[in-house]
């Protein structure tokens, strides 16, 4: 999946690590509280479509 998905459950694993099941206040890392989200791709995924800007070279 993304690296957002990846990087919300490290930081959940990390609250878990150091602070054990405790629900985390921050007011900047509220999603640390929500349950870890599948990092696998479903069946059906596609990388989104490219969009071809003419005004940049196709490198």
């Amino acid at each position: 999946m993304s690296r957002t998905v990846a990087d919300r459950n490290h930081m959940r694993r990390l609250k878990r690590l150091f602070k054990g099941d405790a629900p985390s206040t921050s007011p900047w890392c509220t999603y640390v509280n929500e349950p870890m989200e599948p990092e696998e791709l479903p069946d059906d995924w596609l990388p989104p479509p490219r969009v071809c800007d003419p005004d940049e070279p196709p490198f």
